[in-house]
Order: C-alpha cells, then structure tokens, then sequence
C-alpha cells in the first residue's frame, strides 16, 4: 500500500509532476510555482467546524475521512478552569493579574486578582470507577475539546476500550490559560516547558481529590506536547504511570536545515525527477529576486501586495517560506531520557523525526519507527482502507503497551 505522501501527491499529481514537463525558463517557473498554490489550496476541503490544528495534525485533514461533527460536544464538558501559579520555582512570586476570561468554573469572581488560570476539559462518558485516567497535553495552540469529544481518534479509542476519564489541558499563555495581562517581554520568561510540566504536575493531584480519581494516569501528545509527556514521565514518575508522546521533539536545534533536507529526501523517494525539478524552480526564484526585472516578475506571477525589497532579508525570507511551505506540509503533516512506560512513535516521513527518539535509551522505553508516514500519523483512528501496514502495525504495538500497563496494575 502506498505511503500517505505518496497519496498525497496522488491526489495533486499536477503540482509535483508538471516541473519535470516544461523547460524551465523563469517565466514558466513563476507561472508554476503559483499554480502549485492554487492547487495547494483547491485540494483542501472547504470550511468545516474541524480545522487543521485542531486535528493536531498542522496542515494535512485531507488525509483522514472527517470525524462526524455532528456528535461533536455533546460529551465533552463546557471550560473548565484551575489555579495555577505563574512562577511554580519562585515562592516568594506572588504576582497577579486580572482575569480576562469569564467563566462558571474560572477561579475567583470576573475581574478578580489572581495569579494564574489554566483552562481544561473532561469527558467521562467511558468512565468506570477505578479506571485509569488519559490526559492529553495542549501545545502551541488554543485547546481544543474536540480532540477529547469522540472516540475516533486512537487515543480516545483506548480510552473507550479501558473506561478512563479523559481530560485535555491546555498549554500556559494559549488559548484561555493566562499567567499574565500582558504578553511583555518580561512576562514571556514564565512561558516554559519547565513551567508547563509544573502545571500538569499541580493539575494531576487536583483533578484527583475533585473527582475522586484512583486509577493510574496516562499521558498523551504529539509534536512538542509529544516531548512535554516524556519529560512528564520523566519528571513526575509519581504522579504518571505511563506516556505516549508521538513525534516528540525532545532535543532544540537552532537554525534546523534537517528538517528540509528530510522533505528533499521524501520527494525523492516518491520520484527523483520531481525532487530536481523543485530544486530547479526554486534556484530560478533565487535568481529572479537579485534584479529588478525579476522582482517584477515574482511581484506580478506571485500577486504580492508589494514588490520585494532586495534590503528587506526578513522580507526576501519570508516569501522563500511561503513558497516551499507547501511542500514542508505535504512531508510533515531528543535529548535522550531515562524514563521508563514511555511510547515515542515517530514517522520516517516526519521532518521533525531526526529531532525524536529513536533508540531505547532502556528496556521500559519504546521507539517506534514508522516507515513512510508522517507527523503524529499513529494519533488519527484506525482506517482499514488506507492506513498502511506498518502504520496499522505501530498502533497496535502502542495499544499493546497501553493495556500490558493497565493489566499489571490491575494484578
């Protein structure tokens, strides 16, 4: 069965095909880098309720049958709210601000003072007492509550299969999760991953003494919230039992050039003539914005608001972006730990793999390499029809570790 990219490209065989056709000369190659666009964007499925990141998958819903909005929030709680600290390794910080965000379950009156509130949800609906308990860690985005809503996602599959509690938490300075009334350059020092896995920490003991929680707690996320649960299991073995952490990005590289050589990699694998044909077009864009006659040119192929400033770096990068950002979807979308009970999937697809876990750093840890899939792939629910093999395998070796743990706490 063919790779998700290559059905991507399936889909779009014009975009990445059509280089290799046409000789390229700087007027066809603007003509068809702008076509890759409009391909790009009429390829997407119209406007739904359900939008890429809030599938966490950053850029590729096309590649999944639509989960049925019409049981959306029907199970998932309204916001939820808990106090928080903005500084968890400063005691003698007691700053406060006001609160922005109403809300029944918010702490303290509207408008009151306090130091800082994180936003949640919970379902319930697979519950049975004594159950373990499933968290998912927001990231880089405003929460969620979909992603807890239905059990067609892998994750809240194994919820469903072992009555746990669901709860989604929302990351520190996203969404509704505010520690400051200002985003200032000195407020920004509490926006950490340090700071975040001190939350979950708090978050974990509270949410057990207001519902009553027994069972063992089990942590999920993808991407950075991928690396946040590993750390979590890690840091908090106490209070954490186990953690699935797909396409974790544990080590921080500055200036990261693997991760395009990764998507050169994956267009090559598909076929090489596309690959050389990008790399083409692409030096003749290099080219055409060294002379005004060629910043012309990309002003009108491109419709940009203006044209480029050949002083204007930020500017000239920015546009280089915008043009393979089309391509870095279609492939995308670790300091090593000691902890042990911790899954870290990762596709071979995956630009950010290189920057992921792939070898056991000890005998309760367990990296899975999935070839030819992408970015969180092992987090979408099963689909017979078109996941691969070794993608189907992935999920089931996860699923297998999941319920080995819960069986050996239940002896």
């Amino acid at each position: 069965m063919k790779s998700r990219l290559a059905n991507k490209f399936d889909k779009t065989p014009s975009q990445v095909e059509i280089f290799g056709s046409v000789a390229m000369n700087s007027r066809i190659c603007l003509a068809l880098l702008f076509l890759g666009f409009v391909i790009a964007c009429s390829s997407t499925p119209g406007k739904t309720k359900l939008t890429r990141k809030q599938l966490l998958i950053h850029g590729r819903p096309w590649l999944r049958p639509r989960p049925n909005v019409e049981k959306l929030y029907k199970a998932a709680s309204p916001d939820q709210y808990i106090a928080s600290k903005v500084d968890h390794f400063d005691s003698n910080n007691t700053k406060t601000y006001q609160q922005v965000k109403p809300g029944s379950e918010a702490p303290g009156a509207w408008g009151s003072a306090v130091q800082a509130v994180v936003r949640y949800w919970y379902n319930d609906q697979w519950y049975q007492q004594g159950g373990p308990v499933f968290l998912m860690l927001g990231g880089e985005s405003r929460g969620n509550p979909e992603l807890l809503e239905t059990d067609q996602l892998f994750w809240t599959g194994l919820a469903r299969d072992n009555n746990a509690f669901t709860f989604l938490l929302e990351h520190r300075y996203y969404g509704a999760s505010q520690v400051a009334d200002d985003q200032s350059t000195g407020n920004l020092k509490y926006l950490s991953s340090r700071q975040a896995l001190a939350d979950i920490a708090d978050f974990i003991p509270a949410m057990n003494a207001k519902f009553n929680l027994t069972g063992p707690w089990i942590t999920f996320g993808g991407s950075y919230p991928g690396a946040l649960v590993a750390w979590s299991r890690m840091l908090y073995p106490n209070l954490i039992y186990g953690a699935v952490g797909s396409s974790g990005i544990v080590q921080a590289v500055v200036d990261f050039t693997g991760f395009l050589g990764v998507v050169t990699n994956d267009l090559n694998a598909y076929s090489p003539e596309c690959g050389n044909s990008l790399q083409n077009a692409l030096a003749q864009v290099r080219q055409l914005v060294t002379t005004s006659s060629g910043r012309q040119q990309l002003f009108k192929g491109f419709r940009l608001c203006q044209p480029l400033d050949p002083n204007n770096q930020d500017q000239i990068a920015y546009f280089y972006l915008n043009i393979i950002q089309n391509y870095m979807i279609v492939a995308q979308y670790s300091k090593d730990n000691q902890a042990t009970r911790v899954i870290l999937p990762n596709g071979t697809h995956d630009p950010w793999h290189v920057l992921g876990v792939s070898t056991a750093p000890n005998s309760e840890a367990y990296p899975i390499i999935i070839n030819g899939t992408s970015h969180m792939a092992d987090m979408y629910g099963d689909n017979p029809d078109i996941d691969p093999p070794q993608l189907t395998a992935a999920r089931q070796q996860i699923r297998g570790h999941v319920n080995s743990w819960l069986k050996a706490i239940k002896k």
